[in-house]
């Protein structure tokens, strides 16, 4: 008897001896609520003179940004263009921040869908 590879991989399950099994699609996980915070990162990737790339990876699809000003200076807040993460792109996004002024620390707020 000739079973195909993904009907064996789709159909096998647990043997348990008694002929007793479960398919394998019993042990599919939905996605968690939190499937859209942030996974990994942010990390800082090449700074040039007046712009720096941060790098963050989620834990599903979501849109990102990240808004940044100079310590102490709030009112100089800036944002950067809003990216959206995909499964094609491994959930992961390279964020550009422009117009950074030399010889200052900026301070960042990471947004996930519009939240903080």
């Amino acid at each position: 008897m000739y079973i195909s590879r993904r009907k064996f991989i789709t159909h096998s399950g647990l043997g348990l001896g008694l002929g007793l099994s479960l398919p394998m699609t019993a042990f599919a996980m939905q996605l968690p609520a939190r499937a859209t915070s942030l996974h990994a990162g942010p990390m800082t990737g090449y700074p040039a003179q007046r712009s720096a790339s941060i790098w963050m990876q989620t834990l599903g699809p979501a849109k990102v940004s990240i808004a940044y000003w100079p310590v102490h200076q709030p009112h100089l807040r800036e944002t950067s263009i809003e990216m959206s993460t995909s499964a094609r792109e491994f959930y992961a996004a390279l964020l550009t921040l422009d117009d950074l002024a030399p010889n200052m620390t900026y301070q960042t707020e990471i947004q996930l869908n519009g939240k903080i």
